[in-house]
C-alpha cells in the first residue's frame, strides 16, 4: 500500500515539479538570464511564489512525513493527499485565473540545456529515495527548491554556454568581415531604436538590399543570430538595432559589427535600475559614438534631447550630424501637420528642402523618420527615393498604431512605454475631437529613483487630457493615482483593476460611439503584480 501511495504522490509532485521549473525557467528567460535581474523578479514576486496556498501545501506535506514515520500508519496520510490533489491542480500555473502569458517561453538550446540538467538531478535525487512515505520531505525540499536548482543547473552550464558565446560570435565576426563593401548600421537609443530600425529598413530598401536585425533583437546573441543566418552576399546595407542595461554592452555589439554610422535616437531613464543613473545611461549610449568616430565615420543624433546634448558634450570627438525641431540641428523638421491618420512635415538640410507625409503618428516618429532621413541622404539616396519610402512606412506594431475597433479607436502604444512617448502619446489622443478619449495603462518600468516623479508627472498629464482612466495593478500605478489626484482629476472616472485582461472587461462596459482608447505600456509577464 505504502508503495502505490508513494508512486501516486510522486507522480503528482513530479508534475507540480515540473510545472514550477518551467515558470522559473520562463521567468529567468524574460530576465535575460541575469542572476542579479533574477533575483530582483523573486524579490518583488514572493507573495506570488510563495502564495499562503504553496506555504501550507509545503508544512503539510513536512508535518505529515514526520508523522508518518513516528506512527507509521498511513491513514494520517488521507488529509495530506486530498490536499496535495488540491493545491496542485488550483496552484498549477501560478497565473492568476483567466491571465495569458503574453511572451511564452522559447525552447532554445539554451533552455533545452538547462531543464536536462535540472531533469537529470531531480530524476538522481527521486532515485536515491526511500520507496516509502518519509521521502515526503526529501520531495516537498526539491519543491520547495527549484530556484535554487535552475540556479545550479545555469552554474553548472556556465562554461558551456561562454565556449559557445565565444564560438558563435567569433563565427559572427568573421562573416562581417568578409563583407568588405557592407554598409553597417548601428541604432540605440533608451527608446525609438526599433521603430526607427524599420523606418530605416523601408527607406533604405529603395536603393540598397537592406537587411535589419528582426522584431527586438538587440542583444550580441540577437545580432550574431542575425549575422550568422541571414547575412548573405547580396545584402548591401546592415542595420543592426543594439540595447543595453548595463555598461559595456553596446560596446561589445560594436566590436562585432564595426559600425560605419551610429545614431542614438534618445537618452532617457530607461533601466536606472541596472544602470543607477542617467549619467551611466548618457556614457552607456554613447559607447555607440565611440565606435563611429574618425575614418570617416558619422553619427546621427537626436538634437532635441538634452541628455543626447549632454553626451555630445562629453565625446565631442565626433562627426555628429544632429536631427530634430530645434534651429542649430543641421537636419530640421518644420511645418509639422498632425492629423488622426498621418502626419506631413519638411525636413531642411544644406540640401535644401522636402515635404514629405506619412501614415505614423506622434511627434517622436516623425523624429525616428527625420533621422532615417538623415542617413538616407547621407547614403546619397535621392529626394524621390526618400519621399517614397517614407511614405510607404507601415505603423510599427503596438507603437502608438491606430486601430478601428467597430465603433470606436484603439491607440495602441503597448509596447515599452517611457516617458516621453507616453507624453506623445497623449498629444495624439488630444487631437481626437469626438467621442470619450480613454487610457489603460499598467505604468512604466525600471525607471529606478525617477518612478515615482516620473508616475506623478503622468498622472498630472492624463488627467490634463483624458476623460476616463483604467489604471492595470494598483501598486504599479499608486503614483499615477495620486498624480490625477494632485491635478484635481474627478476620481469617480478611475477604476483600477489587476490584470490587461479585466481592462478590456471593463472597458467593453464604457466605450461608446467614436471613443478613442490609449493603451499605454503593456508589462512583460515577470512585472505582473
Amino acid at each position: 500500500m505504502d508503495l502505490i501511495i508513494f508512486i501516486g504522490l510522486l507522480l503528482i509532485v513530479g508534475a507540480y515539479i515540473v510545472k514550477r521549473t518551467l515558470y522559473h525557467l520562463h521567468m529567468f528567460q524574460l530576465n535575460s538570464y541575469r542572476l542579479e535581474r533574477y533575483f530582483r523578479f523573486l524579490k518583488m514576486n514572493h507573495k506570488k511564489i510563495l502564495s499562503p496556498a504553496i506555504l501550507f501545501f509545503y508544512g503539510v506535506i513536512l508535518i505529515t512525513a514526520g508523522l508518518y514515520t513516528l506512527i507509521i500508519d498511513f491513514r494520517v496520510l488521507v488529509f495530506p493527499i486530498i490536499w496535495v490533489v488540491f493545491v496542485v491542480i488550483r496552484d498549477m500555473s501560478l497565473y492568476r485565473k483567466g491571465e495569458k502569458v503574453k511572451k511564452p517561453l522559447v525552447y532554445t538550446m539554451r533552455v533545452k540545456r538547462i531543464l536536462l540538467v535540472t531533469g537529470l538531478f531531480d530524476v538522481a535525487l527521486i532515485l536515491v529515495l526511500p520507496r516509502d512515505l518519509t521521502s515526503l520531505l526529501a520531495l516537498s525540499l526539491l519543491m520547495m527548491g527549484v530556484p535554487f536548482i535552475l540556479l545550479l543547473a545555469n552554474l553548472i552550464l556556465k562554461p558551456v554556454e561562454l565556449y559557445l558565446k565565444k564560438h558563435y560570435y567569433n563565427d559572427a565576426k568573421k562573416i562581417l568581415d568578409s563583407h568588405k563593401d557592407l554598409i553597417k548600421i548601428g541604432i540605440t537609443g533608451s527608446y525609438g531604436k526599433t521603430s526607427t530600425k524599420f523606418i530605416l529598413e523601408t527607406i533604405l530598401s529603395q536603393k540598397f538590399t537592406t537587411l535589419v536585425t528582426p522584431h527586438s533583437y538587440n542583444t550580441t546573441l540577437g545580432v550574431v543570430i542575425t549575422v550568422r543566418k541571414s547575412l548573405n552576399r547580396s545584402v548591401e546595407v546592415f542595420v543592426a538595432e543594439m540595447g543595453a542595461k548595463q555598461n559595456g554592452d553596446i560596446k561589445e555589439i560594436c566590436d562585432l559589427v564595426k559600425p560605419d554610422y551610429g545614431m542614438v535616437t534618445a537618452v532617457g531613464p530607461q533601466h536606472l535600475e541596472t544602470f543607477g543613473s542617467l549619467s551611466h545611461v548618457i556614457d552607456t549610449k554613447f559607447e555607440m559614438m565611440q565606435a563611429v568616430k574618425g575614418n570617416n565615420k558619422k553619427g546621427f543624433v537626436n538634437g532635441d534631447s538634452s541628455n543626447v546634448r549632454e553626451g555630445m558634450k562629453r565625446y565631442p570627438d565626433v562627426n555628429y550630424i544632429s536631427y530634430g525641431s530645434k534651429e542649430d540641428n543641421k537636419i530640421r523638421i518644420e511645418n509639422v501637420k498632425p492629423t488622426v491618420h498621418g502626419s506631413s512635415f519638411d525636413i531642411v538640410s544644406d540640401k535644401g528642402r522636402h515635404s514629405y507625409t506619412t501614415k505614423l503618428l506622434g511627434m517622436h516618429n516623425i523624429l525616428n523618420i527625420a533621422g532615417a532621413i538623415a542617413i538616407a541622404m547621407e547614403l546619397k539616396m535621392t529626394p524621390e527615393q526618400i519621399a517614397t519610402g517614407v511614405k510607404e512606412i507601415k505603423p510599427i506594431p503596438h507603437r502608438l498604431e491606430l486601430k478601428h475597433q467597430g465603433d470606436y479607436y484603439i491607440l495602441d502604444d503597448a509596447f515599452n512605454s517611457n516617458p516621453t512617448g507616453a507624453r506623445f502619446a497623449l498629444d495624439v489622443l488630444n487631437q481626437f475631437d469626438s467621442g470619450k478619449k480613454i487610457i489603460m495603462t499598467p505604468g512604466m518600468i525600471e525607471l529606478g529613483a525617477m518612478d515615482m516623479e516620473v508616475h506623478l508627472e503622468f498622472g498630472k498629464q492624463i488627467a490634463g487630457v483624458c476623460d476616463f482612466v483604467l489604471l492595470i495593478g494598483d501598486k504599479k500605478t499608486k503614483d499615477i493615482y495620486a498624480g490625477l489626484k494632485e491635478a484635481g482629476y474627478p476620481m469617480e472616472q478611475v477604476v483600477v483593476l489587476k490584470s490587461v485582461y479585466e481592462g478590456f472587461g471593463y472597458l467593453s462596459k464604457i466605450v461608446t460611439k467614436g471613443d478613442v482608447v490609449l493603451i499605454e505600456n503593456d508589462l512583460p509577464d515577470n512585472f505582473n503584480e
